[in-house]
């Protein structure tokens, strides 16, 4: 971890610190909560691409379409104009906002225990159908959250999105079960929509 070097993000009054290691593809996280930008999942991801952890809140963003764009326009100033994007817990409604009002920015989109208020928000619980980066779901079967109703409602409503539940993982899932979601998330990276269509099975045990 001590490869990750930190920055600062600005464009149009956005102001975000953020952690950067690693090259190839680039691939943004969005954490759980805001202060702890690093974790070894990250880390672990940044051996084969370029990984960009934000250190970016999880409420009071104001329009999260206009953060969107806004982030956007940030990050063509570090020469990434291309990306894939995960979303942790409470992260992942930045991350399905910048999948959705970024579409031709975003490759891919993983959502790691997406919490209910995620397809019930107002402005982004309807709009679920646009989202056209191929997506990976995965949710703990210890997770009593409503992280799995979440990410059935993503599997039902997403076009191109696959639901994995990862056995005897709680909801902090990459924690609990770190080596079982570095490796789909890693070929996920890699195949897109070619890992949605050749995985059948739903759950990875251990």
């Amino acid at each position: 971890m001590s490869s990750f070097k930190e920055g600062v993000l600005e464009y149009n009054g956005l102001t975000i610190r953020y952690a950067e290691s690693g090259e190839g593809q680039p691939v943004v996280v969005f954490p759980a909560g805001e202060g702890a930008l690093l974790d070894d999942v990250a880390a672990a991801l940044a051996l084969q691409h370029r990984v960009i952890v934000l250190d970016a809140p999880t409420s009071g963003v104001g329009k999260v379409q206009d953060f969107a764009k806004n982030l956007a326009q940030a990050f063509a100033g570090l020469g990434v104009v291309s990306f894939s994007v995960i979303g942790v817990s409470q992260g992942t409604t930045l991350a399905l906002a910048q999948t959705i009002y970024t579409p031709e920015q975003v490759q891919r989109l993983v959502l790691l225990s997406p919490p209910l208020a995620l397809v019930q928000h107002p402005e982004l619980g309807a709009r679920l159908r646009e989202v056209k980066a191929p997506t990976l779901v995965l949710v703990g079967t210890r997770d009593r959250s409503g992280s799995r109703e979440a990410g059935h409602r993503c599997r039902e409503q997403i076009p191109a999105c696959h639901l994995l539940l990862v056995y005897d993982a709680g909801q902090v899932i990459a924690a609990d079960r770190r080596e079982a979601c570095l490796s789909p998330i890693g070929e996920f990276l890699e195949q897109g929509e070619g890992f949605i269509v050749s995985h059948e099975s739903q759950m990875i045990r251990p």
